[in-house]
């Protein structure tokens, strides 16, 4: 609180209402401190937003298409296989030459078994990686080769159309791999020694309170960012930064920089145009089939199918879907729903079904914990949900919410078994949400399921070069996913944000990322 009435009384004194526009300073709040400022290591919304200011890649995103950025030429080959990356001249916050080195190095450091992430997943699809990741190959089989200074040549696993949209994510880029290897702690702001390539470099970093980044001189596209700083306030409540807001404090209020429920939005409104925006994601609650009683795919089923969607959307009042896929609108393979919503009848039988199976009473089943990440949002979805259980099934549900952090170490294991979130694809492509369940052991896939016939369809997807094909593929695939229900779909989500009105440049991709690398007020 100290720390936050500091930044306020800084505001109120020295960052007033013009100072926006004439410093071109954005002043932005998040609700969580960054996980990391290593690309390697950040991958949760509001990491990959910062991480996206501070890091440039090979290619990016304009108008929905993928463009050259460090990139000048990319040549692929006709079996789709091989790409060559002709690299610009461009430079290091520090003045040093980005080479194709740094790329290889970088990628072959998030795959080194030895390197702490949870992100290693994403370059699977490069020859060897995944083997690689797994200790049973050496790095230098992996195909990735920096053939000069300027070029960089890769090899992919097997055909993948998706592969250059991979490259917008932050684990593709490139870090200074001679700092890296000298100071293997360099992305510690407390170093001092931090170093990166994009529009934006670290200036100031304390926990739990606040990032500053300024304009970084070396960027290869300086002359188009406006920007001469932003400030990140470290702020949790969605009320507190509300008030900021309306106080003209921020120039920012909700998605993807923090929680917005929809009393605020009722009163941000009264004074600022409503922004809504479509991203690639759903809301699911993900059962941890390892574990008693979600083992039983009846007892899945019934917690499924007992729940009216309708009504969940109903209580956000921002007209969202129900979901009856893990796959989100932009993605989808099948229109049908694969199940009725608020089919009790079915519920029922189910339980009865899974009860006979386990031998168990439905009192057993009692107090069973539901956790999810605290926010004013997922309490409201949480007892929804707790209520129609209770109402459908006679059964009592416990809930638990957590800090953010702490709930993605729990999910997965015994203290929750069974927990809510939002998962967002990365890619414009199904095989993004698919992959999820490729592989028992992959980190991100909690449910601990998986399935010989599944995994077999995604491996044929891989392969195959036939558009029409994969998509029957991937769908198949689907259809076993959604017959096992490790993850309960409830609904595609839909975010709000309030913006100062002299606030432009903003760019969101098709995948509903927010960019405020071009912003500037008018």
């Amino acid at each position: 609180m100290k720390k936050y009435l500091c930044f306020l009384l800084l505001f109120c004194l020295g960052c007033q209402t013009t100072s926006s526009k004439s410093e071109q300073t954005l002043r932005l709040s998040i609700n969580q401190d960054p996980i990391s400022f290593d690309p390697r290591q950040g991958g949760d919304d509001i990491t990959s937003m910062v991480l996206g200011l501070l890091f440039d890649g090979l290619v990016k995103e304009e108008n929905g298409e993928i463009k050259n950025n460090l990139a000048s030429h990319i040549e692929i080959s006709e079996n789709g296989l091989i790409y060559i990356f002709k690299l610009k001249n461009t430079f290091w916050s520090n003045g040093e030459k980005v080479t194709a080195y740094d790329f290889e190095q970088s990628w072959k450091r998030i795959i080194d078994p030895r390197f702490e992430t949870h992100y290693s997943y994403m370059l699977y699809t490069i020859k060897n990686a995944r083997a690689a990741n797994a200790n049973e190959k050496p790095l230098n089989d992996v195909g990735i080769w920096a053939l000069d200074e300027h070029t960089l040549k890769v090899e992919l696993e097997h055909p993948a159309p998706y592969f250059l949209h991979q490259l917008l994510r932050p684990s593709f880029a490139p870090v200074y791999y001679k700092l890296d290897q000298t100071f293997p702690n360099w992305t510690h702001p407390k170093e001092k020694r931090y170093v990166s390539n994009g529009a934006f470099l670290l200036d100031f970093y304390e926990d739990n309170d606040e990032v500053i980044l300024k304009k970084n001189p070396y960027y290869h596209e300086v002359e188009k960012v406006h920007l001469n700083k932003i400030h990140f306030a470290i702020i949790d409540s969605p009320t507190t930064v509300f008030d900021l807001f309306m106080s003209k404090e921020l120039d920012w209020f909700g998605y993807p920089t923090s929680d917005i429920s929809q009393e605020l939005i009722d009163s941000a409104k009264k004074s600022y145009p409503i922004h809504p925006l479509n991203i690639c994601s759903v809301n699911i609650v993900e059962f941890n089939t390892r574990v008693f009683p979600f083992s039983n795919a009846h007892i899945r089923k019934a917690l499924t199918l007992a729940l009216n969607r309708k009504k969940i959307t109903q209580s956000r009042s921002i007209n969202e879907k129900i979901a009856t896929s893990f796959l989100p609108p932009q993605t989808q393979l099948q229109k049908k729903p694969y199940f009725k919503d608020c089919d009790s009848k079915q519920a029922l039988w189910h339980l009865e079904q899974g009860l006979k199976e386990l031998n168990l009473k439905k009192s057993d089943l009692d107090h069973i914990t539901l956790g999810f990440g605290s926010s004013e949002n997922n309490n409201r979805t949480a007892q929804i949900l707790q209520q129609q259980w209770q109402k459908t099934l006679g059964i009592h549900i416990d809930l638990h919410p957590f800090e953010w952090k702490v709930f993605f170490d729990l999910l997965g294991t015994e203290n929750v078994p069974f927990g809510m979130y939002t998962w967002s694809s990365e890619l414009n492509d199904p095989i993004c949400n698919l992959n999820l369940f490729q592989y028992e052991d992959n980190y991100l896939n909690s449910s601990g399921w998986s399935d010989p016939g599944y995994a077999a369809l995604l491996e044929m997807s891989d392969s195959c070069k036939h558009i029409k094909k994969r998509k029957q593929m991937l769908h198949l695939a689907e259809k076993i996913l959604m017959d096992a229900m490790p993850i309960c779909p409830l609904y595609y989500k839909k975010e709000i944000y309030f913006k100062k009105d002299n606030l432009h440049g903003i760019e969101i991709s098709k995948m509903g990322d927010v960019n405020f690398k071009y912003a500037y007020f008018k």
